[in-house]
């Protein structure tokens, strides 16, 4: 029988637990909270000069079970980094119980006083709330959903943003028509599996985000054994693709099980600068 990703989380929990060892209390007391802040530059050739400089904060696949320390950390790191955007690639939310959690998570964000623009993530469509419904949870905070959609922000940054691929209807020729030049292009989507194959005549990107694997949320001597399916071959950090540079970050929260092992939580923030 194929070992699932629900069933080799669990019996790692158990073992765990079992065993009552340090790595124990790392999986279920010190990882899922030590927030790890990565910070990059993105070279990208012949940047306009107004936006050498223009930073992006990502934040994915929180799964919003309470409001705590860790997302006080996260927001803490986002101000310090003092970001330009603030975008949400997918399952920030999963169940209709977390609402006012999820509320409150928005309410900060906002509070930031930066542009937020969220995509949909597998959780949000598995939950059941409906695209439209998701989109007005999120204009009650001024944060701007996008499904399958472009738009382009002040100063010609091109912001493409697909729907989930692994459980909902990501298609990145539809995202993708009519899309302008722009002198920034960005590809926000969530199961990063959707890029390959990458669709022919689709574009490239200065900057592709994703999120959905957790880093595989338990790694093993760095090898995560088990990513939820909409992964491909992705595990987290930097990619080359045909869209150009892609990140697939680890993400905040946790799914399955409230456990991670070599796999920290993480904030990935990004600045543009002239290659």
């Amino acid at each position: 029988m194929p070992l699932t990703r629900r069933t080799f989380l669990k019996q790692l929990g158990t073992l765990a637990l079992a065993a009552g060892t340090v790595g124990a209390a790392d999986l279920l007391l010190v990882e899922p909270g030590w927030l790890e802040v990565t910070g990059h530059r993105v070279r990208v050739p012949g940047l306009a000069r107004h936006l050498r400089g223009y930073r992006v904060v990502q934040v994915t696949d929180v799964h919003m079970a309470g409001f705590g320390a860790l997302h006080e950390s996260m927001l803490r790191a986002i101000d310090r980094f003092d970001p330009n955007l603030i975008v949400l690639t997918g399952d920030i939310i999963e169940r209709g119980s977390e609402l006012n959690d999820f509320d409150t998570l928005c309410d900060h964000l906002m509070r930031t006083g930066r542009r937020v623009v969220a995509t949909l993530g597998n959780w949000e469509h598995r939950a059941g709330f409906g695209v439209e419904a998701i989109a007005q949870m999120y204009r009650r905070h001024r944060i701007e959903l996008y499904v399958n959609e472009h738009l382009t922000l002040p100063g010609g940054v091109v912001l493409a943003c697909t729907d989930d691929s692994s459980f909902g209807q990501g298609d990145i020729l539809k995202t993708c028509r009519n899309l302008p030049a722009g002198d920034l292009r960005l590809l926000l989507t969530h199961a990063p599996g959707i890029l390959e194959p990458y669709p022919v005549g689709a574009p490239r990107f200065d900057l592709t985000l994703a999120g959905h694997t957790h880093g595989g949320q338990v790694r093993v001597f760095g090898f995560a054994p088990v990513r939820p399916p909409g992964s491909g071959r992705f595990v987290s950090g930097s990619y080359q693709t045909e869209a150009g540079l892609t990140y697939v970050s680890r993400g905040i929260g946790l799914s399955t099980l409230p456990i991670r092992l070599g796999c920290r939580p993480e904030l990935a923030c990004f600045e543009f600068v002239e290659a």
